[in-house]
């Protein structure tokens, strides 16, 4: 199957700063971090203009999604953003992907406006959402939004909810998201649902109780954070197969439950015949640097600057240092203005079939690549290491054949064919 090397996806991470303790967060011993708006906003322009250049200054090929932390605390500067983006492309699809506690009318007017796409984290019923997303203590809600976060990064490495609560508050995560988001919001916002090995065989029944909720549509995703037992990953693979047979049959007696948000990729891969090398996007962070992968953000910054794609903003053949520290890319063509070159797609590839070679096998849902990056992070025995891997490596095998599965069978069904926009 030929492979699509081609970026089209960009990941803006402002800062690990969020309202939020959420235990299986990938930031959340991330440093405090000092936003650059005025580096982020370059980053956002030069993307933009790359895929304008690319496609014949044509932007429907590219995305952009803003994520956190908590994105909405960056309250004016988001809104900066989001305006800039859209005043250099009125058509390209644009995102904020928010934990949901801090929207408001405001917001909600504020994104139709500019037409800015919704995703709020919300892991099903209360009792699964809430054991593993919590309030910092003494930070911000809704009645406070725009304010700077300041509260000091975690110290510990446990991922156990009792353990972690001393950076929690006692308040529903779950109840203040569906108090933010009306019932006559959700029918045009979707949610990402993460899984964790101890409610995995509970995804059925967590992904339609959201649909119950009202949501336009909803996704699901592992903790890719942890080890994952052989019990939990062949409960995830039952619940997956439970999930499809159900959506499957209510397609094939013309009811629509939900559009599957997390399937995209698959389905085009599936219709076309193309896969990606990784996800197809790179991630612009705080201080308007870019890399390879968003899991990335994850490390201490001594450590992620060995990953760093340096010299994307320039002018003619300068050179390009590759994530894995072999030969230098160079670009192809020159240009007027700073634009993110054509040899990042070179350098990219090379930090995928860098981790490649050590055993990871990268496509959109479940990546492994953000997993090998954040075990060489780590302080542990290698053998360990190569414990969570391997175990990391059977759950990404089990996402990837229940989404391949989901698509194979829908897309004969015209019903599932024009939810998903395939007529």
């Amino acid at each position: 199957m030929p492979v699509n090397n081609e970026i089209n996806h960009l990941t803006v991470i402002p800062g690990p700063a969020c309202n939020l303790a959420c235990s299986y967060c990938y930031l959340r011993d991330s440093r405090p971090e000092k936003t650059d708006p005025e580096a982020v906003l370059h980053g956002i322009s030069s993307f933009i203009r790359y895929i304008r250049e690319r496609n014949r200054n044509s932007a429907d090929y590219g995305k952009i999604t803003f994520l956190g932390g908590e994105p909405l605390l960056h309250g004016r500067n988001l809104k900066k953003w989001i305006i800039a983006a859209r005043s250099l492309s009125p058509e390209m699809p644009l995102r904020v992907f928010t934990n949901g506690t801090l929207l408001d009318n405001d917001w909600f007017v504020f994104f139709r406006h500019e037409n800015v796409s919704i995703t709020v984290s919300l892991d099903g019923r209360k009792e699964n959402n809430d054991s593993f997303r919590h309030f910092r203590k003494n930070t911000i809600d809704n009645n406070t939004a725009g304010s700077s976060c300041s509260v000091e990064p975690h110290k510990h490495d446990c991922r156990c909810p009792v353990q972690f609560s001393r950076y929690q508050d006692s308040k529903s995560v779950y109840d203040s998201v569906l108090a933010a988001v009306p019932v006559a919001e959700r029918g045009n916002i979707s949610v990402c649902a993460v899984v964790r090995p101890e409610n995995a065989y509970y995804l059925k029944e967590n992904i339609l109780h959201i649909a119950a909720l009202g949501f336009a549509s909803a996704g699901w995703a592992p903790d890719m954070s942890c080890f994952w037992p052989d019990s939990s990953i062949e409960a995830l693979s039952a619940s997956a197969v439970q999930l499809k047979d159900y959506y499957i049959s209510e397609i094939k007696h013309g009811r629509v439950p939900f559009v599957i948000a997390n399937m995209y990729e698959t389905l085009s891969a599936a219709e076309g015949g193309i896969e990606s090398c990784g996800c197809g996007s790179i991630t612009l962070d705080a201080s308007g640097d870019f890399y390879p992968c968003d899991k990335l953000m994850a490390l201490p910054a001594e450590e992620r600057i060995n990953y760093k794609l340096t010299g994307l903003m320039q002018k003619g053949n300068n050179e390009i240092r590759t994530a894995s520290g072999e030969d230098s890319c160079r670009t192809g063509s020159e240009y007027g203005g700073d634009v993110l070159n054509y040899g990042l797609e070179i350098c990219r590839q090379k930090f995928f079939e860098s981790l490649a070679r050590r055993g990871g096998k990268f496509h959109c849902n479940a990546c492994l690549a953000g997993t090998l990056a954040r075990l060489d992070g780590l302080n542990m025995p290698a053998e360990e290491k190569q414990r969570i891997f391997k175990s990391q490596e059977k759950l990404s095998a089990v996402v990837r054949s229940s989404l391949c599965s989901m698509a194979e069978e829908g897309l004969k069904l015209p019903l599932f064919r024009m939810v998903h926009g395939y007529e």
